[in-house]
């Protein structure tokens, strides 16, 4: 028995339409959920056939697969039923993993030199009113995603730290119970700090690193001074 992916999210951007649209017929057609985003970013080789009934591109698209499936049928209605496309890239599929179809790739399978269009351009010469909301609303997504991207290489970079920063202090940790040191959380204290700051919220990062540093400053004076508890 085969088995199906929850659902598998469809990046449309530099497919072409033919290719994709067998591609996902077949698939829905033996069972699984698709969700195609970014349908506008989807390429048309000699777009100057039609006619084009629907202005919008994920309709353009639907209008496309459901010409590749028996859908008067019962089998066929319900693989429509597992289909959904979307301009641009709405919640919640903006945090999930997107995959591609090599097969029906542009850059790919188009011969260089050949024209080609997007849906987006066709849709709006025909009427379609929504490509600067789309552009603006993905615009928006794009500056999120890199500060995304930003903040979790420099979460990386402080992992990486604690780890070696861990390693270094774990010898002397060992010793601090038989050593009989007042102020003994304060290591293991700065040793978490570099160990969970990645989870700590973004806007108090920067007031943890500073008092990470300071503690860290401290404590060589406080490993040398031995104080009765």
């Amino acid at each position: 028995m085969r088995t199906f992916e929850k659902v598998i999210v469809v990046d449309a951007k530099g497919h072409l339409l033919g290719r994709l649209a067998s591609i996902v017929a077949k698939q829905i057609l033996t069972g699984q959920k698709i969700v195609i985003v970014r349908a506008e970013e989807r390429m048309i080789v000699n777009p100057a056939r039609g006619p084009f009934h629907f202005r919008a591109p994920s309709k353009i698209i639907f209008k496309t697969i459901r010409g590749m499936v028996p859908h008067k049928t019962p089998r066929g209605a319900a693989a429509l039923g597992r289909l959904k496309i979307f301009e641009g890239i709405p919640p919640p599929y903006d945090k999930q993993k997107r995959m591609v179809i090599p097969d029906a790739l542009r850059v790919l399978r188009l011969k260089p030199g050949r024209k080609y269009s997007t849906i987006s351009r066709l849709s709006s010469e025909v009427g379609w009113k929504y490509k600067d909301i789309v552009k603006k609303l993905e615009d928006k997504r794009k500056e999120k995603s890199k500060e995304f991207y930003e903040r979790k290489k420099k979460q990386a970079r402080l992992l990486a730290q604690a780890t070696k920063n861990k390693a270094t202090f774990d010898p002397i940790l060992r010793l601090l119970p038989s050593a009989n040191l007042k102020f003994r959380w304060v290591a293991e204290d700065v040793l978490e700090i570099h160990l969970y700051n990645i989870f700590v919220k973004q806007e108090q990062e920067s007031k943890l690193s500073l008092r990470a540093t300071s503690i860290l400053s401290l404590i060589p004076t406080i490993l040398l001074l031995p104080i009765s508890l």
